[in-house]
């Protein structure tokens, strides 16, 4: 099966797109970079460590966690680090390797210096953390029912690191049930019972390390209203 190209942009918020290609291939003011890579469950950076490096995503998928609880999931081209240029705090978050993942390293110092020379990236920038705000949210405040969430997650999180032709996204399992409850603050039960309904219907097949979404047994206005949606590009 190959990567459907429209699944990866769904899953990629476009001013982070947008803001990492000022960064990297603007050559009226180029940077350096570093590219670094990190192992499943390696831990990218500690809550409250100091930093001066911004890091882009590359390839795979990283979780972001506070106090034990799942705050994000960042896949390509999404960034880690952004306070380091705002207001050059450390992060209260820390960063983990859900898979294989190969990151862009930069100086934030050179960002700020760009960003004041060429000022177009300011309001790419303003873009990004609008889009974070927004999408944020919008997670905090549906009115979606506990199963159509799990289930947008698990496309979602599918659709990061995963194949897809016609009719279906296969992924190798790299994200829990736990993960899933306490990234959407519901309890692992309700998790659970929506895992199952989404068996018996179809929707979804697990077996061991893999798991198989079947797409066209997804109603279409089930699918259109996903966390699709949210990260497309506007």
């Amino acid at each position: 099966m190959m990567v459907n190209p429209s699944i990866e942009n769904q899953c990629t918020s476009f001013p982070e797109s947008q803001f990492k290609q000022y960064l990297l291939d603007d050559e009226t003011y180029p940077l350096d970079y570093e590219i670094i890579n990190f192992e499943v469950q390696e831990e990218i950076s500690q809550e409250n460590e100091p930093t001066t490096y911004v890091y882009i995503v590359a390839s795979g998928v990283v979780m972001e966690r506070q106090d034990n609880r799942v705050i994000n999931f960042l896949g390509e081209n999404e960034f880690i680090g952004l306070g380091e240029i705002i207001d050059r705090v450390a992060s209260t978050t820390a960063f983990i390797a859900l898979t294989q993942v190969q990151l862009y390293k930069i100086n934030a110092q050179d960002i700020s210096v760009k960003l004041g020379i060429n000022c177009y990236g300011m309001g790419i920038l303003a873009d990004v953390l609008n889009h974070r705000i927004l999408t944020l949210t919008e997670r905090l405040t549906t009115s979606k029912t506990n199963h159509e969430n799990v289930l947008g997650t698990i496309v979602k999180l599918a659709a990061m690191h995963g194949e897809q032709d016609s009719n279906q996204i296969q992924v190798k399992r790299y994200f829990t049930e736990k993960m899933i409850a306490s990234y959407l603050q519901i309890s692992y039960t309700s998790v659970l019972a929506a895992y199952e309904k989404y068996r018996e219907e179809g929707i979804f097949h697990d077996d061991g390390d893999n798991i198989i979404i079947h797409m066209t047994n997804i109603a279409p206005k089930s699918t259109e209203e996903m966390v699709f949606t949210k990260r497309s590009q506007k």
